[in-house]
């Protein structure tokens, strides 16, 4: 499926109005500490808010974003700021809108250039706070993870009267440049290392956090289970198919592997608001298992004891 990059998508006006009380056999009453956030498109109501809290809509946070742009990537033109993907399921209650600089890429070695890209969350029913994170994502087939959520530290208080963001943000300036150093080398690490084919699928389970009761007792669960386990195995095994042709059986191959998946879940399941947790698990892994691997005791069998169930 193609990346959305149109960013009206994610401006429609949303904005706070007052709750009433119906009373009985007498005039509506408001609740002077209760407000409602609504999408004046269709007039649902995303969540319910106390009377103090700052509503920050998606254009806000772009703006916000922008400056965060400037500062991570060192620069004064917003012209190199290209907006790379916005992943938002269909209520429109949250949005995640990935921006990457035009003209920076990192080189990993001939033909493989990954893009750092800088992670806007924001959301209108409180489940996600906004935020920034650093990602990186190949250029070839748009595979992306969060790779470091410490890089961009950002204060913000739904409370607040207004956003100060030019003392808000906080960005070590050579970070960037660690980071892409960092993981350059990690590539590199995981391309010497062999993966077998047959641990692909419980890996991807193991830093996914995919797991299928199989064994369920109720015959229509049992049945559910089986048929979601049944769709990622297949799925799992033609992205297996299709990397470890092009980049031989090994971690950098497994990564894509686990990325790809991380980056369209939706396309091989129903679960198309687990983009964002993905990606970071899919980010996260990469240093605790470079660092399982280092051990001269080093087994798959005990490292996926958990899903060895689900080996091929």
């Amino acid at each position: 499926m193609s990346r959305e990059t149109d960013l009206r998508k994610a401006l429609f006006p949303v904005e706070l109005q007052a709750i009433f009380q119906m009373v009985q056999d007498g005039p509506k009453v408001e609740m002077p500490r209760y407000k409602a956030v609504v999408n004046l498109d269709n007039y649902e109501v995303f969540s319910v808010v106390t009377q103090n809290y700052r509503l920050v809509t998606n254009g806000e946070a772009i703006e916000l974003g922008k400056i965060c742009f400037k500062q991570l990537f060192d620069t004064v033109n917003l012209d190199d700021m290209e907006i790379f993907n916005i992943i938002m399921p269909k209520t429109r209650s949250f949005c995640h809108i990935d921006v990457i600089h035009k003209k920076h890429v990192v080189n990993i070695w001939k033909e493989e250039v990954w893009v750092p890209y800088l992670r806007i969350t924001n959301s209108y029913n409180r489940m996600k706070a906004l935020r920034f994170d650093l990602g990186f994502c190949r250029k070839l087939c748009d595979n992306g993870m969060i790779f470091e959520k410490e890089a961009v530290k950002f204060k913000f208080y739904h409370t607040m009267d207004h956003i100060a963001p030019e003392g808000e943000f906080h960005i070590d300036m050579h970070r960037l440049k660690e980071l892409e150093k960092a993981f350059v080398e990690y590539m590199h690490n995981l391309k010497r290392y062999y993966v077998p084919e047959e641990y692909v699928l419980p890996l991807v389970c193991k830093v996914l956090g995919l797991s299928f009761n199989l064994d369920a007792k109720n015959e229509q669960e049992s049945a559910r289970e089986r048929e979601k386990f049944g769709s990622v195995k297949e799925a799992i095994a033609k992205l297996r198919v299709q990397y470890y042709g092009a980049l031989g059986p090994n971690g950098y191959s497994a990564l894509n592997i686990i990325s790809d998946f991380a980056s369209r879940p939706f396309a091989y399941t129903k679960m198309n608001n687990m983009i964002d947790v993905y990606q970071k698990r899919t980010g996260g892994w990469i240093d605790s298992f470079l660092e399982a691997i280092a051990s001269d005791d080093f087994k798959f069998e005990a490292y996926l004891a958990d899903y060895m169930a689900f080996a091929a």
